[in-house]
C-alpha cells in the first residue's frame, strides 16, 4: 500500500503460480452526526456502498448471497457478522496488466456488543474463493477490542497512530486487484 491510511489495514499475499489474495479491515471511528452512525452499522447500507464504490470505478458487480451469519457462532464472540458474497469483473486498463476476468469478495460488516464496528474485505482471483473466505472469518473470530476509555464514547484505549516519515514502496510486487475506500477510487 503506498498511501498512508490510519483507518485501514491491508494485507496482500501472493500465491506461488500467480494470483493474489488482499485482506483489507476498515476502522470506523464514532460519527458526530448520528444519521451516519447509523449508516455506518446498517447492513443494506454496507452492501449498497459496497455496490457503488464498485460500479462507480467501471466494474461489473454480480451479488450473490448476503445476511448475517448464524448467531450461535458468533453471539458468544459478543458480536454480530453479517457477510456480503460478489463476483466483480473488473476494467481490464484498472488492473496494471494483470489479466483477470473476475475476483471474489467477500465483505464483512463486524457489530461488536459495545456498539462499535468494523468492515472487513476478502477479494481473491482463485476460483475456490471459499480458502480466504474461511481466512477472513478466522481472523474476524480472533478480535478482540481492547478497553474503552471512559468518556470518548467507548472509543479504543490505544495510542494514537503517527505518520510514517515515508512509506516504503515494494518493487517487485505484483499489481493487486483493484481495491476502492469507500466513497474513494483504487
Amino acid at each position: 500500500m503506498d498511501v498512508y491510511q490510519p483507518d485501514r489495514i491491508e494485507m496482500t499475499y501472493a500465491r506461488p503460480g500467480g494470483g493474489l489474495d488482499v485482506l483489507i479491515v476498515f476502522t470506523t471511528e464514532r460519527q458526530q452526526d448520528p444519521v451516519r452512525e447509523r449508516q455506518l452499522r446498517d447492513p443494506q447500507a454496507f452492501v449498497k456502498e459496497l455496490k457503488d464504490v464498485w460500479l462507480r470505478n467501471g466494474h461489473e458487480v454480480v451479488m450473490g448471497s448476503a445476511g448475517f451469519l448464524p448467531d450461535a457462532e458468533w453471539a458468544p464472540r459478543k458480536r454480530r457478522v453479517y457477510r456480503v458474497e460478489s463476483a466483480i469483473k473488473p476494467r481490464q486498463e484498472a488492473l496494471g496488466g494483470r489479466n483477470v476476468a473476475r475476483f471474489y469478495l467477500d465483505a464483512y460488516l463486524v457489530l461488536f456488543e459495545r456498539n462499535e464496528c468494523i468492515r472487513l474485505e476478502a477479494l481473491t482471483d482463485r476460483e475456490n474463493h471459499v480458502v480466504l473466505r474461511d481466512q477472513a472469518e478466522g481472523l474476524i473470530r480472533s478480535l478482540e477490542l481492547g478497553p474503552s476509555t471512559p468518556g470518548l464514547g467507548g472509543a479504543s484505549a490505544q495510542p494514537p497512530l503517527t505518520q510514517p516519515s515515508s512509506t516504503p514502496s515494494a518493487p517487485g510486487r505484483p499489481a493487486a486487484p483493484p481495491v476502492p475506500s469507500p466513497g474513494g477510487t483504487p
